[in-house]
């Protein structure tokens, strides 16, 4: 019977540790939770940046061909021209 209190005692010690060790893992399962939802923004926000990395390169590819078209077709317009009045003039 002497034994019974020091049972005890280890027993309401051990109660009182497990109480703050469930609180300490709810908190980091809280945590856990506000981490995974910030992933998912995070995930979100890269998707949309490289749609717009996309929409970005489609642009400067269209602009490429308008130049193309617009700068070196005309030089060699103007080219064919410039030939043609100097041939008009002989």
């Amino acid at each position: 019977m002497n034994e019974d209190p020091k049972i005890i005692e280890l027993l309401t010690d051990m109660l009182i540790e497990h109480r703050e060790t469930n609180k300490r893992l709810e908190k980091l399962e809280e945590q856990q939770a506000k981490t995974n939802v910030a992933i998912g923004e995070l995930r979100l926000s890269v998707m949309r940046l490289a749609d717009k990395f996309e929409t970005v390169a489609e642009h400067d590819k269209r602009i490429y061909r308008l130049e193309e078209a617009v700068f070196h077709a005309g030089a060699s317009k103007n080219c064919h021209s410039e030939r043609s009045e100097e041939s008009s003039l002989l």
